[in-house]
């Protein structure tokens, strides 16, 4: 259950990252957006599997 809540949490830290940054530079330099979005859903892969083994 908290692995669930936690990889929700890190799918929403995810879009955040994407929206922040559709924003922030536009429909232009789609290879950042998509670089950030790997770090944000990674992050929050890692926190899931870190809580999870707590």
């Amino acid at each position: 259950m908290r692995f669930i809540l936690i990889l929700i949490g890190g799918l929403s830290f995810f879009l955040a990252i994407n929206i922040g940054a559709a924003a922030m530079l536009g429909d232009e330099q789609l290879g950042l957006i998509a670089y950030k979005q790997a770090v944000g859903f990674f992050f929050g892969f890692w926190l899931a599997w870190i809580t999870r083994t707590m």
